[in-house]
């Protein structure tokens, strides 16, 4: 069995199972229980026995913006709330991002009236198709509240925040630094659609639950109208990587070292404000958030607004 192949912009690729639509499709919603199950606790080391869905719409998470879709978001037998997001486009200060979501669900889930025992562990994972923390060559990182002097103390009934960085995985996947025996391994090939071939079909052979989401997400394949939403899902990726590039090569965002007040200097001796104004519209109809298009084109988040 080999992995499904799909025609993007005339070029075939692997399927990938990060794609906004797929990833919700074969994790997120009742009937995936199972998998979605065994993928968090072979991220996360936890044994939970059971979960169930919550609604995944998050209000007013950005000003501006009426409500962020969570890509999976259950509540396990024990009440932990876990919050699994991919993420294919490069956000800076990601890490923020991830922290805010987590603190917005607690609020969230907290009944209005209960008391804050009641406020629920979180944990949030992260699949991130960029490499976020330059400093730190583990792929796979994790994070919760601790003391500065006595790190093996933690507060671990507030909130713990997984990141998985696929480039770091894919430089160890090249140097053969991986063990097909390890079910995080095998798990994190399958999502991964740079995954070679011959490991991918080795993965699928060895792990039934590998090979159980495989085949859910071929089987939404088939549905004509579910096919055209993956598609049209990665095309949207496309055209943010696309806009962030021409921003980059516009000068827009000259380099995060060099700061955003460089990049803003730079657009405006090259007399690119109507770019400024075309790129920010372009990113309001992909939905990237205002604090996001003015980090990119060095707008005001006012301006950006009334646009």
């Amino acid at each position: 069995m080999s992995k499904i192949r799909i025609i993007i912009n005339n070029k075939e690729k692997n399927i990938n199972l990060l794609n906004d639509f797929l990833f919700s499709k074969t994790l997120g919603e009742r009937g995936c229980e199972r998998e979605t199950l065994y993928v968090i606790n072979i991220i996360t080391g936890e044994n939970f026995e059971s979960l169930t869905y919550e609604t995944n719409e998050i209000q007013g998470l950005h000003e501006g913006n009426k409500k962020s879709i969570t890509d999976v978001l259950v509540t396990t037998n024990n009440g932990t709330v876990v919050n699994i997001e991919s993420q294919i486009a490069e956000q800076k200060d990601f890490h923020k991002r991830s922290h805010f979501y987590n603190a917005k669900i607690s609020s969230i889930l907290l009944r209005i009236g209960q008391d804050y025992e009641k406020l629920p562990m979180t944990i949030l994972i992260n699949i991130l198709n960029f490499t976020l923390h330059e400093s730190l060559e583990d792929y796979h990182t994790t994070f919760k509240p601790t003391e500065i002097k006595n790190k093996n103390y933690s507060l671990d009934d507030i909130m713990e925040t997984h990141y998985i960085e696929l480039p770091k995985f894919r430089k160890q996947v090249k140097e053969g630094n991986i063990n097909l025996d390890d079910p995080k391994i095998r798990l994190i090939l399958l999502l991964d659609e740079e995954s070679p071939q011959e490991l991918i079909e080795e993965v699928l052979k060895m792990d039934e639950f590998a090979k159980s989401i495989y085949e859910k997400s071929a089987e939404v394949l088939q549905d004509q109208k579910q096919y055209l939403a993956y598609i049209r899902a990665e095309q949207t990726e496309l055209d943010k990587k696309a806009m962030i590039k021409f921003a980059d090569e516009k000068g827009f965002k000259k380099g995060r070292k060099e700061g955003k007040k460089e990049g803003r200097k730079e657009g405006k001796k090259e007399g690119k404000e109507d770019k400024e104004i075309e790129i920010a519209l372009k990113l309001k109809k992909l939905d990237f958030s205002i604090e996001e298009i003015a980090e990119i084109t060095g707008m005001p988040p006012m301006i950006i607004k009334k646009l």
